[in-house]
């Protein structure tokens, strides 16, 4: 066999080549801040992982990584800085990067967030683009761009504070980002906003009002765009007055629509002018509240002062996820309608819908308080994935259909719910329970309760277990060797209830969670027809031992008893 002996070159070769694969692996160095140094010193190597640092200044390839280990503040000291991206992976204390407007070249110009904030003071960003992702919040503190009379683009799915008495920029361009102005004075007297879906919003800080604000906005590009009203006490409740006049922008009448909303806490109580139909005539108002935010519409809707002639609520939640709670409040009037996307709509008075139909999309909620009243010509939809709660009053018939979630209350705060009108239940559906020993979950339901069921596709029944203070925790003296009755589906009224279609197959019982706080011992529970009036949720425990001994003895006293009559 003829052997061949490998050029002399050959290992220098293969060295070569695998030096050119790993290149840009090792050229892309990723840097991980610890703030070990407890110095706060951006330039001390003790302050990085390893030791490995500082990152080069001019490395445009660069990762810097800030954890939960060394947050706080960290002091840039440098004139410039470049790399390709920030990634905070912090969700506890919160990161200030502070400085002398050192300059920060983000070459990717992409910042990442998660669940924590993150704030940088006085620094400088270089680039026309900054991309914020993540569900944390970004703030730029007297942050300018290294061209201040361009316009800087920003652009992700972040929220991003704009504060501070330094100018962020000439013109702001926003691009699905939520961003909040709270700074006086955040732009020139003479900066414009530009938006194409996400949201814009402002506070009291930036303008004292909404037509102020408004003023500001030279174009709105998408329908999803929201334009925000917050307030610079989050929490705290702020009442706007306001009228709030979607007709115009920039000038010209309006016929194409965007969302009023919010991230705060806000009430308005002036009157609303929705956008133009191009047709002529107003378009539907658009409400939502992202994140923590509520949006209390207590103006009175569907008059002369406000022509409301419908209202949607909230985005699908595959477009804005995280959505708050929009409340309407006022005594209104308008006629067609309303529909919830996503997020929840809160009602708490009568007259709060008008007179036209409510439908409740996938993922969004409707949650009634225990003045609520939903009237005959509110007639309700409910799709699939919607979910009806709280303690209203419906007199209008309810169908609880696929995929649709009923909770009485509050998921750990047991209530009663009103169907004055009937209520039908749908192979499929879910029901939320609370059971506790002072207070359990009931659905005071008249005329008919209509069951139109699948044992292949049951209705489930999610059993939690509350306390004597109607929260989540051990029901007070459960005994899993007792039998329990709660009656559930009844009228309070005690007036002839008609069901039809009850077979306890079409149920399910999910005790998962009551079972996490009380010992079941082995005990089941069921759904039984009571007094063919009322459904209830009934405990039956496991027989003891002795009570076994004793069915056993008695079969066998009645089969010595019968050998002994053969024998006769």
């Amino acid at each position: 066999m003829i052997r061949h002996r490998p050029h002399p070159s050959f290992p220098l070769l293969l060295a070569l080549a695998l030096a050119l694969a790993v290149a840009p692996a090792l050229h892309a160095a990723d840097y991980t801040w610890t703030g070990s140094a407890q110095n706060s010193n951006y330039n001390s190597a003790s302050n990085w992982l390893d030791g490995d640092g500082p990152p080069k200044t001019t490395d445009s390839t660069t990762v810097i990584i800030f954890t939960d280990q060394g947050a706080g503040a960290v002091n840039l000291t440098n004139t410039t800085l470049q790399f390709a991206q920030l990634i905070f992976t912090n969700t506890a204390a919160p990161y200030t990067l502070v400085s002398n407007h050192t300059t920060l070249n983000i070459t990717a110009g992409s910042i990442t967030l998660s669940g924590g904030s993150v704030t940088l003071d006085s620094v400088t960003l270089n680039g026309a683009t900054l991309q914020v992702n993540g569900p944390g919040q970004l703030t730029l503190a007297n942050v300018t761009t290294a061209t201040p009379a361009a316009t800087l683009t920003i652009t992700g799915n972040a929220r991003v504070q704009v504060t501070g008495n330094t100018a962020l920029a000439a013109n702001l361009n926003v691009q699905s980002a939520q961003v909040i102005i709270n700074g006086t004075n955040a732009l020139p007297s003479t900066g414009k906003i530009t938006s194409t879906g996400g949201y814009i919003g402002y506070t009291q800080n930036f303008a004292a009002r909404f037509s102020d604000f408004l003023a500001r906005i030279q174009a709105i590009n998408d329908p999803n765009t929201i334009v925000g009203i917050d307030s610079a006490a989050p929490a705290t409740n702020r009442t706007v007055s306001d009228a709030i006049d979607l007709s115009q922008l920039n000038g010209a009448d309006r016929a194409s629509p965007y969302y009023i909303g919010t991230t705060s806490n806000i009430t308005l109580t002036g009157n609303i002018t929705p956008t133009l139909l191009p047709a002529g005539g107003y378009d539907t108002l658009y409400l939502a509240a992202l994140g923590n935010g509520y949006l209390n519409i207590a103006t009175a809707l569907g008059n002369a002062a406000s022509p409301v002639n419908s209202i949607t609520i909230g985005q699908p939640t595959a477009l804005q996820p995280g959505q708050g709670i929009v409340e309407l409040s006022g005594n209104n009037t308008y006629a067609n309608g309303t529909h919830v996307l996503g997020g929840a709509l809160q009602l708490n008075g009568s007259n709060n819908l008008g007179t036209g139909p409510l439908t409740i999309g996938s993922g969004a909620t409707l949650n009634t308080g225990a003045n609520a009243i939903i009237a005959a010509s509110n007639t309700t939809t409910l799709d699939e994935g919607s979910t009806l709660s709280g303690a209203g009053t419906f007199n209008v018939p309810i169908t609880i259909g696929s995929g649709v979630n009923l909770i009485p209350g509050a998921i750990g705060s047991a209530a009663t719910l009103h169907l004055h009108s009937g209520l039908t239940l749908d192979a499929g559906a879910n029901i939320f329970l609370d059971l506790g020993a002072n207070a359990t979950d009931i659905l005071c339901t008249h005329t008919y309760l209509t069951i139109n069921g699948n044992a292949a596709d049951p209705i489930t029944i999610y059993l939690n277990s509350i306390t004597n203070a109607n929260a989540t925790g051990a029901y007070a003296g459960f005994d899993p060797n007792n039998s329990y009755t709660w009656k559930i589906f009844y009228d309070t009224g005690n007036n002839p209830l008609t069901i039809t279609g009850f077979d306890p197959s079409y149920f399910k019982i999910d005790a998962t969670a009551f079972a996490q706080w009380n010992n079941l011992n082995g005990g089941t529970f069921d759904i039984a027809l009571l007094n063919n009036n009322a459904l209830g949720i009934t405990f039956t425990p496991v027989p003891e031992p002795s009570t076994y001994a004793l069915t056993l003895l008695g079969l066998g006293m009645l089969a010595l008893l019968k050998l002994r009559r053969r024998g006769k």
